[in-house]
Order: structure tokens, then C-alpha cells, then sequence
């Protein structure tokens, strides 16, 4: 992956307004050169090289994958918020609760619900800095993906509608 930022020219004033950053991804080497000269004969391109950040998302390469995370922003939001030295979780939401409308605590301060669910989501992300998705480069084995289902029939309290869910697994690297 090659990062590059592109000027762009309007037609109407002779004045470079504005920069489009692009983010060019290919297997060949060829196809990659073909593509950036004929852009660059069109607009001013610089190259930034191989991509190491992109809109919030940190890029790393190696020789069996490439990996995609939103660490650095995630220790960023943890600052910004003084949760650093927050308790982590291992999940975003406590497990094995049935929520209903006829028991619990009323929260009258909507303000109040939402500050509870920031200070959980934060606690997760404590938990889970540099999780993302990791692409494997090409094997000569074929991709066996897992999935689960599950329904709970008239689950809700409340309403007595069914809940489901999926989980779809692509299985992890032998090597």
C-alpha cells in the first residue's frame, strides 16, 4: 500500500485549492507505477511512501499479513478523557443481564445514562488498545470460515420477541 497526497486543480481559477489524500493498494509493483504517472500527469502527486497511518487507522506490514488498528487513537481518546488508569473489561457490556422496564433503577438525567455507557465503552477500550483486523497474505490453503447461530425464543421481558444473534470466524494463521 502506497500513501500519496494529491493537489487538485479547478478549471475555474488557476489556484491549487484543497488536498485529497488517496491511499493506493495493489500486488503488483507494475500496476502501482502505471497507476501514480498517469495520475501525476494529471495532478500534482506527491508520494508519501509505503502507509503507515491513514485517517485514524495504523497500518503495519510484515511478511505474513498486514495488520489495521486504531490503537494510537484509542490511547489518544483514553488521554483525552483521564481514563488511562481506568479499570479495564473484557467486554463492552456486563454479560448474562436480562433488562426489562419494570425493575432496576430509573435514571431521570439521560446525561447521567449516557456518562455510565461512555465510562463502560472506555473501560473495554482499556482493555482492547491495538485490536483490529489483521489481513493474512495469500497461502496456498483455502479459507475455512465458522459461523454460529443462536435464538432465544420470546427472550425479551418485555415484549416477548425473539432475540438472535451470529458470530462468522475466519480461522487464525498455522504459522
Amino acid at each position: 500500500m502506497q500513501y500519496a497526497n494529491c493537489k487538485r486543480a479547478y478549471t475555474d481559477s488557476n489556484k491549487l485549492q484543497g488536498n485529497d489524500d488517496i491511499v493506493v493498494a495493489t500486488n503488483s509493483l507494475d500496476e502501482l507505477h502505471h497507476f501514480t504517472t498517469t495520475l501525476d500527469s494529471h495532478f500534482k502527486l506527491k508520494d508519501l511512501g509505503p502507509l503507515h497511518f491513514f485517517l485514524g487507522l495504523e497500518i503495519a506490514r510484515c511478511n505474513k499479513g498486514i495488520s489495521v488498528s486504531q490503537r494510537s487513537f484509542t490511547l489518544q481518546l483514553l488521554q483525552e478523557a483521564d481514563c488511562l488508569a481506568i479499570k479495564p473489561v473484557s467486554t463492552p457490556m456486563e454479560t448474562n443481564i436480562k433488562l426489562n422496564n419494570e425493575t432496576g433503577k430509573l435514571l431521570t438525567n439521560p446525561i447521567q445514562y449516557r456518562s455510565l455507557i461512555a465510562t463502560r465503552i472506555l473501560q473495554y477500550l482499556k482493555n482492547t488498545p491495538g485490536q483490529g483486523l489483521f489481513f493474512h497474505a495469500p497461502t496456498p490453503e483455502p479459507i475455512h470460515l465458522q459461523a454460529f447461530a443462536d435464538a432465544d425464543w420470546a427472550a425479551c421481558i418485555d415484549t416477548r420477541r425473539s432475540i438472535s444473534g451470529y458470530c462468522i470466524f475466519l480461522p487464525l494463521s498455522k504459522s
